[in-house]
């Protein structure tokens, strides 16, 4: 079933101004909103504990006796003092014996204490309840791809290549169920799926926008005066975006993998008494590649659709696609300066938030509008309707 875009006559023209005044609002506002939220998350979570690691253990060896003060060149315990660890004075200490990297001495500093394994588990409250919201926002894609589907005759559904939107619908849910292997014990085949998921599910998720926003593009262009375009639409040449742009993605993952692949790291000093276990992202360059493949896409579909703004109005999606991708380059444009900021069980955190909240604003953006078109509003989603209105 071929794409339906709807036209309307007499579409306002609105100023360049007007335009870039709403544009840098919406920027500012969803920047410093977005920081605002994710230092007060980090603040909230970071947790550090400011005692000194015990990391020496007392040992006493040699006779004591009950005199004090010692006798002259007699060991007083002062062998060590200052260092961290090292508490107190200890009558004929001959020396400190340091613990092991997992492990750490106790109050007294009479034997060494393993340390605990720390990492972001189902468990923990924060582990649970960003699970609970990952399933919970899984659930509702499946929902929105069902309504979809129920009206799949409809205007609405068909205007800008319904096909397009079921794919996205479905890449948008795995986006959601990605954060769940952040969760629970790294291992090495879990780091790698990680980065991996995330890069080839988002990649899929953001061509099949801008997918759609050419389709829309050239759905008007097809209808201009003197225009010979049709054969871009009627070939579905907007589709082969997808393959494209994922297979470039795969390539750039497949070279990460090649040269320096994600793997386990621990982290013994950061928490006193913890060992802090998170993936290690392997080439940080690689993993650079991946985040600007996918902010080079999202600016792509924001032009493209920008260029399509002004296009009439009923049915045409392409405003939704502009703030979306909109939202989405905000959303990760602050991700670096806060990941950067965090350590630990708390940057995985920070992770997972920002997949949640940009899988959240495009989902919310493209289709929430319309399903409350579609669910509320059903006289907004007739054809008849729209040749009224467009008469009148």
């Amino acid at each position: 079933m071929g794409a339906y875009v709807y036209t309307a006559a007499g579409a306002f023209p609105y100023s360049a101004t007007c335009i870039l005044q709403q544009i840098t609002i919406g920027v500012l506002f969803t920047v410093a909103v977005s920081t605002v939220l994710a230092k007060t998350i980090i603040v909230l979570l970071a947790f550090t504990i400011t005692a000194p690691e015990r990391r020496y253990l007392v040992v006493k060896c040699g006779r004591q006796s009950p005199s004090w003060p010692p006798p002259d060149g007699a060991q007083t315990g002062t062998k060590g003092l200052g260092q961290r660890g090292v508490m107190g004075h200890h009558r004929y200490v001959e020396k400190c014996v340091r613990c092991p990297e997992d492990q750490y001495a106790n109050r007294e500093q009479t034997q060494c204490i393993p340390k605990s394994l720390v990492f972001l588990t189902y468990e923990d409250p924060l582990g649970m309840t960003l699970a609970s919201i990952s399933l919970c926002f899984s659930a509702f894609t499946v929902l929105v791809l069902v309504v979809f589907v129920k009206n799949h005759d409809t205007p609405l559904v068909k205007a800008n290549n319904q096909n397009l939107s079921y794919i996205l619908l479905i890449s948008l849910m795995f986006c959601f169920l990605c954060p769940l292997l952040f969760i629970g014990h790294p291992s090495s085949a879990t780091c790698i799926l990680q980065q991996i998921t995330f890069g080839v599910v988002f990649t899929v998720a953001i061509s099949m926008v801008l997918a759609k926003t050419v389709t829309v593009l050239l759905a008007f262009i097809v209808i201009a005066p003197g225009r010979r375009m049709r054969f871009f639409i009627i070939s579905r040449a907007p589709n082969y975006i997808i393959v494209i742009c994922t297979l470039i993605q795969i390539i750039l993952c497949a070279i990460w993998l090649g040269v320096s692949p994600p793997s386990i790291d621990t982290d013994a000093h950061s928490e006193y008494g913890q060992i802090i276990i998170v993936c290690n992202k392997g080439s940080v360059t690689a993993f650079y590649c991946v985040l600007g493949y996918h902010g080079s896409l999202a600016l792509t579909s924001f032009i493209v659709a920008f260029l399509a703004r002004n296009l009439p109005d009923k049915f045409n999606e392409a405003k939704l696609l502009t703030f979306s991708m909109l939202l989405f380059c905000s959303v990760w444009i602050t991700f670096l300066p806060v990941f950067h900021s965090t350590k630990g069980k708390v940057m995985v955190v920070v992770e997972v938030f920002y997949i949640l909240s940009s899988s959240a604003g495009l989902l919310g953006c493209i289709f929430i509008p319309k399903c409350y078109i579609i669910s509320f509003r059903p006289e907004r989603n007739s054809l008849q309707k729209l040749r009224e209105k467009s008469s009148s």
